[in-house]
């Protein structure tokens, strides 16, 4: 089975030629400037602010509660989208410049905030999306109905091949993948090669083809690789059998009503046009809200959705304390995460420096201004900021 099962899993060395000779040079850091900074999560805004603030010079450890870094990076995107050793590849680049990455250790749990804060001269809180939603409908608790998040991280947490020396889910043969994002491609791409191919795996979607908030050249690769859509349905019931397995789920069917005040147009059921799908397995994938844990434990200010409520400059209600990614705001792209861990990075570093008066705009500076025009000018320029 794991032979066969791994065709599927794309080998990452061949597209991108890998290993430590071909590992780009690590970056310029700066004079230590004796400043601690705890960073707490290791998903994309956390590793893009621990490395800013390292080449900056500051002392920075960052706190995980999995076992591997990396965060939905790693567990909750397949290899196909993001190989395993690519993102290894740049975690050890990180290490390799003297970030102290403790894996295994809940803030709030293990170790408070007020310790880090004792310890620390500041605190970056990234630690992501986590709460699921889930649906309110008879027949919800049935086994065999899980969070698509879940069945993601329990294949990719220890890697693929591992998970394939003991599976975890019997998925059965008539999967059904509930949402229209690209978490709901990825369970059912990954369902598809867990059952070899063979499972029957339904993507249902509340907005019609042309409403999905996907890649379409994801979609179309799904679409060839078997993957069933139905389109304008929605869940209203589960049925079970007498072990309480989910078997199969009712579905109303929907059309777009007339556009609202602001032009957009809603799903709404069309009455007496209920119809069945039958299922083994169902996998929910219709969102995360921020991960709330910390901010519960820990009483910082929180917004819609539990979601740590920041000022401009990144800063939370607790003095020292700054957050950035989707924590402050919902699940969104792995870039976009990076992005705004970066800049909270830099608004960390003039906070520790003194510098929160000659604020900067760290894309601004240091990619558009100096990075671009070096660039094209074929200069190195007189400072060598960070990349």
């Amino acid at each position: 089975m794991v032979r066969a099962a791994n065709r599927y899993w794309a080998n990452s060395k061949i597209y991108f030629g890998l290993g430590k000779k071909h590992r780009q040079p690590s970056p310029s850091i700066a004079q230590n400037t004796g400043k601690k900074v705890a960073v707490i999560g290791s998903g994309p805004a956390g590793l893009a602010a621990s490395s800013l603030l390292k080449r900056y010079g500051h002392d920075v450890t960052v706190y995980e509660t999995s076992k591997m870094p990396g965060g939905t990076a790693w567990y909750g995107v397949p290899n196909y989208h993001l190989p395993k050793e690519v993102l290894v590849d740049e975690i050890d680049q990180i290490k390799s410049m003297g970030v102290n990455i403790k894996t295994g250790v809940t803030v709030g749990k293990d170790i408070t905030l007020s310790q880090l804060r004792d310890e620390n001269d500041a605190i970056l809180i990234t630690t992501g999306s986590r709460d699921t939603i889930s649906l309110d409908i008879p027949g919800i608790d049935l086994k065999g109905i899980m969070s698509g998040y879940d069945f993601l991280e329990g294949v990719f947490m220890e890697g693929v091949d591992k998970y394939l020396l003991n599976p975890k889910y019997n998925l059965g043969n008539d999967i059904m993948v509930i949402g229209g994002g690209d978490t709901s491609l990825d369970c059912a791409r990954t369902a598809l090669r867990l059952t070899e191919g063979k499972g029957n795996v339904t993507v249902l979607c509340l907005e019609p083809e042309t409403g999905l908030h996907v890649d379409p050249i994801m979609l179309e690769e799904a679409k060839e690789e078997g993957v069933k859509f139905k389109f304008l349905g929605q869940t209203k019931s589960f049925k079970g059998d007498n072990n309480s397995h989910v078997t199969s789920a009712v579905i109303n069917k929907m059309q777009m009503g007339k556009p609202d005040q602001s032009g957009k147009s809603h799903p709404q059921a069309i009455p007496n046009q209920e119809f069945t799908i039958p299922c083994s397995t169902v996998l929910i994938a219709i969102g995360r809200g921020p991960n709330s844990f910390l901010q519960r434990t820990a009483k910082i200010k929180t917004g819609k959705r539990d979601a740590i409520s920041i000022t401009e400059d990144y800063k939370t209600s607790i003095s020292g304390v700054f957050a950035a990614g989707d924590v402050t705001s919902g699940e969104t792209l792995i870039v976009k995460a990076m992005e705004k861990g970066r800049e909270c990075a830099q608004r960390v570093h003039e906070y520790l420096m003194g510098l929160e008066e000659d604020h900067v705009s760290f894309y601004e500076r240091y990619y558009t201004n100096l990075s671009y025009d070096r660039m094209i000018e074929g200069k190195n320029g007189d400072e060598k900021p960070p990349d």
